[in-house]
């Protein structure tokens, strides 16, 4: 199954630890549409059928920030 595949199924992303432990990210509502990685892999994006984008920071495994439709972005 694929990361995305997961992450629709769960609807939350999640990241495998160097342990084969994962690591679950949790803060949408909808079901998982995108993850993309920054190019230093230190940020994670998720974009969400809640049409919300969501930033995390990897090495915390914490939530930054919120983009929503409602923001004035286009998704």
């Amino acid at each position: 199954m694929s990361l995305l595949s997961c992450c629709a199924v769960l609807k939350c992303p999640f990241l495998l630890c160097s342990k084969g432990e994962s690591t679950v990210f949790r803060a949408h509502t909808a079901t998982v549409r995108s993850v993309h990685f920054s190019s230093d892999g230190q940020s994670l994006v998720t974009a969400s059928d809640d049409k919300t984008v969501k930033v995390w920071t990897v090495h915390r495994q914490k939530f930054l920030f919120s983009l929503s439709h409602k923001s004035g972005y286009s998704l």
